[in-house]
């Protein structure tokens, strides 16, 4: 088992009481921290040995019955193997981290240590400068901190989700029931709210639902980026699909000198993972390697809240034709799709000065005053489109098998509408408003899925 602690040195500064009794809770934090990571590990270490004693007992077993018998323990020992593999990788990951976090708060203690030297010299811009940079790590510090432990604790969690032969003797309520914990206390942490999965009202609270509970195989099909085009093109036609110019294990795979002037990188498994390309002569290659090697290192159900869809996809890049222009900002429309019918359209765009843009509308195109806390809405008028039927026809097409989801379009300079994403999980259940009870508007459109056994 991998295990890291970090030893704290006490440091008395001679500056602020009030940075004093930031550094005082810091520590205070990690020590708590590392008491639930201790914990987390002993339950690893239990999951491991329960591991390891299945794979004796199969691999010792005398197999003396049909081949079908054999076939069925040898695939029990591949999903042992595979689990124990994670599980490995996973606390490497973790050590990694670990000693990341040990190198920033020793950081601080010096920087600390810099502060008692230089007050006694009255140096106060030298001071100035050390504590701004500690208030910067101790912050970067606690966020990783927190990430780190919410990362480990989907990551087993999510585990055990699928491991019930493991677990046979505890149940799937208690799985259940740890899922729930895990998610509800990274939920609150980030929005400072509770949440009952056994009643969920607000649209957020809905979302945390699905993640554990509508499990659709299609969905993690379908939030692939690459995989999710034939299946649009099965629903609506090759035409409304952005041409792709190859899909790619790795960075050092892609053709560079072959590609156009502009095209677009990105990542099939997650969200957010893309570089925009607008010319290939001022493209960082070895920042964009940098930047696509961790892409490929990271499974994004683990990023934001157990977001399982993303769970079993295979890592790999794909580069797409760009279809902005130079002129109009690429006008992208945001669906909001309940039980197979457009609730809300939201039209985003990105101004000059890289500020994003975020204006809400029904169906019929007619303005409502709701607003994302983190986007403001557009200055100016948004004209309807001429071919919002057609955005529409289409998306609801996309979005008819599902209680939920969000179809992403983009409507280019000349009318032509191409397919985008499928969201299943939009902003992971985190989005604020305003008003605050447009949350709660949207959940009572959100009819949640019947599961076998409920009446």
């Amino acid at each position: 088992m991998i295990k890291t602690k970090t030893t704290l040195k006490k440091v008395v500064p001679a500056s602020s009481n009030t940075f004093n009794g930031r550094i005082t809770e810091l520590e205070h934090k990690l020590t708590y921290y590392q008491t639930k990571l201790d914990k987390q590990q002993n339950k690893n270490t239990v999951l491991l040995n329960q591991i390891l004693q299945a794979l004796e007992v199969i691999q010792n077993h005398h197999v003396d019955a049909t081949e079908t018998h054999f076939n069925r323990l040898e695939s029990k020992v591949d999903g042992y193997k595979e689990l124990l593999y994670k599980i490995e990788q996973m606390q490497l990951t973790q050590a990694k981290e670990q000693q990341e976090l040990e190198y920033k708060l020793n950081t601080i203690i010096n920087n600390q240590t810099k502060i008692i030297a230089q007050s006694s010299n009255s140096h106060e811009e030298t001071i100035k400068k050390y504590e701004t940079s500690n208030n910067a790590l101790i912050n970067q510090l606690t966020y990783n901190i927190k990430r780190t432990l919410n990362a480990n604790y989907q990551y087993n969690i999510a585990q055990l989700m699928d491991s019930k032969e493991i677990l046979s003797d505890k149940g799937q309520d208690w799985v259940n029931h740890e899922a729930e914990k895990v998610l509800g206390e990274w939920y609150t942490s980030i929005t400072g709210e509770a949440i009952d999965f056994r009643n969920p009202r607000t649209y957020n609270e809905k979302i945390q639902w699905s993640k554990l509970y509508d499990r659709n195989p299609l969905k993690t099909i379908l939030a692939d980026k690459y995989k999710v085009r034939a299946w649009v093109e099965a629903k609506i036609g090759s035409k409304y699909l952005i041409d792709i110019f190859g899909v790619y294990d790795n960075w050092d795979s892609i053709p560079f000198d072959e590609l156009p002037n502009q095209f677009v990188i990105k990542a099939t498994h997650g969200s957010a993972m893309n570089i925009i390309v607008k010319d290939k002569s001022k493209l960082d290659k070895v920042e964009g390697k940098k930047k696509v090697n961790g892409w490929l290192n990271t499974n994004f159900a683990y990023s934001a809240g157990m977001e399982l869809q993303y769970k079993d996809m295979e890592p790999r890049i794909i580069v797409e034709q760009y279809i902005g222009s130079e002129e109009t900002d690429l006008e992208e429309y945001k669906i909001y799709l309940f039980g197979g019918q457009t609730a809300y359209i939201i039209f985003a765009s990105t101004d000059k000065n890289g500020n994003r843009h975020v204006t809400w509308f029904d169906k019929n195109w007619n303005k409502q005053a709701i607003k994302n806390l983190r986007s403001s809405p557009h200055d100016e008028e948004i004209a309807k489109p001429d071919n919002l039927s057609d955005i529409v026809k289409i998306a609801e097409i996309l979005g008819q098998d599902f209680a939920h989801v969000r179809v992403d379009l983009y409507n280019t300079d000349k009318n032509t509408i191409k397919f985008g994403e499928l969201t299943f999980s939009p902003n992971s259940g985190l989005r604020k408003y305003e008003p605050e009870d447009h949350g709660l508007t949207l959940g009572e459109l959100f009819i949640l899925p019947t599961l076998d056994g409920d009446e």
